[in-house]
């Protein structure tokens, strides 16, 4: 199965296009170098200029460019998108469960092992 990039190439472009300008205004606003994690907020901070920066007080609004969901928190907001009827999302979605590729995998080997392993998939790390 090959794998390819399905990240739009204007996303990209935008994201990394801006990221120069929000990082020096981050480093202007805290007055030092910014962590990774600073400067991935702040490039997406709906107003790099007054959004609120300090640690554990701020509430500020981000604009992200993709979200990441796992496993059933996913399916809840997957079922919730299709229950409101909207027909597209408004920003790119990545749903990544393990039970199916955990199935595949037994599946691969022997198709017999795979049946009702839904059920007592195993929770240990690395799984």
């Amino acid at each position: 199965m090959a794998v390819t990039a399905t990240t739009p190439i204007d996303l990209v472009n935008g994201v990394y296009g801006r990221l120069p300008e929000r990082v020096a205004i981050g480093r202007e606003r805290l007055g030092r170098p910014l962590t990774l994690t600073e400067k991935i907020l702040v490039n997406h901070l709906r107003d790099p200029q007054e959004g609120g920066l300090e640690r554990g007080v701020s509430y500020t609004d981000f604009d992200p460019d993709r979200i990441a969901m796992q496993d059933a928190t996913a399916q809840m907001a997957l079922l919730q998108f299709m229950t409101a009827g909207l027909p597209e999302v408004a920003v790119l979605v990545l749903v990544l469960s393990i039970i199916p590729v955990y199935i595949a995998q037994r599946l691969s080997t022997d198709p017999l092992s795979a049946v009702g392993t839904v059920k007592d998939v195993p929770a240990e790390p690395g799984n």
